[in-house]
């Protein structure tokens, strides 16, 4: 995927750290949106040739956390691309708080 710039929008590397900061959110407990998140990124990993690495601390590669991002039937997530990312790039996701999070087909 090239960007805006003409940059490539890839990872340089294999191993991308990740930190999910986005807690309780929406009705989940903290422990139900990371599963979601690490299921989703295990799904990513199965097609995209990326090795993505939890870590517990801001300082990675991705980090997400949570953020109103204008309440229900906005925005629902957003997140930086990897355009021109070198192995110290930090690219942060926001999850809105606003909106109604369901796992497994229910809302809470």
């Amino acid at each position: 995927f090239m960007g805006a710039e003409g940059r490539r929008c890839a990872w340089p590397m294999k191993e991308v750290t990740v930190y999910c900061g986005i807690g309780a959110i929406g009705g989940l407990t903290a422990e139900q949106v990371g599963e979601a998140y690490f299921a989703a990124l295990a799904s990513w990993e199965a097609v995209c040739g990326i090795r993505f690495k939890r870590v517990e601390t801001q300082a990675a590669n991705i980090y997400s956390l949570p953020k109103n991002l204008g309440g229900r039937g906005g925005v629902l997530a957003w997140s930086y691309l990897p355009c021109g990312a070198s192995r110290d790039t930090r690219l942060e996701q926001r999850y809105d708080t606003g909106e109604p999070w369901a796992q497994y087909g229910q809302e809470y």
